[in-house]
């Protein structure tokens, strides 16, 4: 592993400086690394109180309206309050801006009974699958290896005979279906497919992208505007165009557990993920910005919405509260040489009070410290050393130096 860390030699004593924390990353919270740099992160702001407590399971907005999808209620969350819409039974595929009747409808799809979530709240008789996207006119609905298609002004001319697409099985079962302009792109687990919509079904054009072999994992297929990200066996990677590029994380991907449905947020790529029996969202720019970690604990929507029991968030740039408290984690290093150390000195180059501490297979050894430039003795020997910052709230550390000396030199 290539590494930033600047080691300099002289008689009586060794540095090792760290100014690249992306390269030694194990696991962080509630911080944002952006150019190597730790730096404090977004923050949550309370924006509602429902009264009770809610579990949800997806978070859509759309047309400036929130819908909370729990396991068998849909809420709407307006700015003000909160309204139960309506009982729903079995999966959900989700909900959806339509053009039904010259008027603009808001569609739930779901196995018990699809309807609207507007209006009259009138029942629609569509066959369910899995996934779902609208473009234009034409609502596709895709499960298995078959695509069917129908006309959102006409939602009763569904039919599974005539109007479906049969893919080929060595594609793998389609997992997801995104509009990208007047074209769908449709997702198996081991191919990628663009469908062209020239205007009656008997203009579809299906072709196969030329890709390598995927093994793409259902729930992490998510547009980002002018491109699609996704999760490709242990890596996350992007599609734009015909092309496809793999995107460098701090976090490896492999060590994480996705556990909801990944979305965008103001066109960044969110994974929500559990790790050490704790929830978060992984909060990633993948045109190469930055990327953080926040204790989110719930489904979260596509303007940063998301519900903590009986209390509405939503992530904010500007004003809120953290998240949570703050935590760096780093890999084990041997500075760049394989022999025993003895390290005297470290410094941490920070803006606020936080802990630090030092480990081996020998100790852990922690020592508080300050926005100051007083480096902390240490006195501490071993061949490889991990590191870890933590404080209450978010902080700004730009390196760390280590004073060492070899043993035996």
């Amino acid at each position: 592993m290539k590494l930033s860390g600047i080691e300099s030699v002289s008689v009586s004593k060794k540095t090792f400086i760290i100014t690249n924390f992306n390269e030694f990353t194990s696991f962080y919270k509630n911080l944002k690394i952006k150019d190597g740099k730790l730096s404090k992160c977004l923050y949550k702001r309370q924006i509602g109180d429902i009264g009770y407590n809610l579990t949800v399971k997806n978070v859509y907005e759309l047309d400036g309206k929130t819908y909370f999808v729990t396991g068998d209620r849909v809420y709407l969350f307006n700015g003000t309050g909160v309204q139960r819409l309506t009982f729903y039974s079995g999966e959900t595929a989700g909900i959806f801006s339509v053009i039904y009747a010259g008027v603009k409808r808001t569609l739930m799809l779901n196995k018990g009974g699809s309807q609207f979530l507007d209006g009259d709240k009138k029942a629609v008789q569509i066959p369910f699958k899995k996934h779902a996207e609208v473009v234009g006119d034409k609502m596709f609905l895709g499960e298995g290896s078959a695509l069917i298609y129908g006309y959102t002004t006409d939602l009763s001319g569904f039919s599974e005979l005539g109007k479906q697409i049969i893919l080929p099985t060595d594609a793998g079962e389609i997992i997801a279906l995104i509009k990208d302009g007047k074209e769908l792109l449709i997702f198996c687990s081991l191919a990628v497919f663009r469908l062209t919509t020239f205007g009656e079904g008997v203009d579809f054009k299906l072709d196969r992208l030329n890709l390598p072999r995927l093994n793409l994992l259902e729930g992490t297929v998510v547009s980002l505007g002018d491109r699609v990200a996704f999760i490709d066996g242990n890596k996350l990677c992007t599609l734009k165009g015909d092309s496809i590029n793999s995107v460098d994380t701090a976090l490896s991907i492999d060590r994480l557990d996705v556990i909801k449905e990944c979305v965008s947020f103001k066109g960044k790529y969110v994974l929500p993920f559990e790790y050490g029996g704790e929830k978060f969202a992984y909060i990633i720019d993948v045109k190469g910005g930055d990327e953080q970690v926040l204790s989110i604990p719930s489904a979260i929507g596509e303007e940063g919405t998301y519900v903590v029991n009986d209390k509405i968030y939503r992530i904010d740039q500007i004003e809120g509260e953290p998240c949570g408290s703050a935590l760096y984690e780093s890999v084990c290093t041997d500075f760049c040489s394989p022999k025993n150390k003895a390290l005297t000195n470290v410094y941490v180059d920070c803006d606020q009070s936080a802990e630090l501490k030092l480990s081996s297979a020998y100790f852990d050894k922690k020592f508080d410290i300050s926005a100051s430039t007083r480096p902390k003795k240490c006195n501490l020997s071993a061949r490889k050393f991990a590191f870890s910052l933590s404080a209450d709230i978010p902080f700004n550390a730009q390196k760390i130096i280590f004073e060492y000396r070899i043993k035996g030199e």
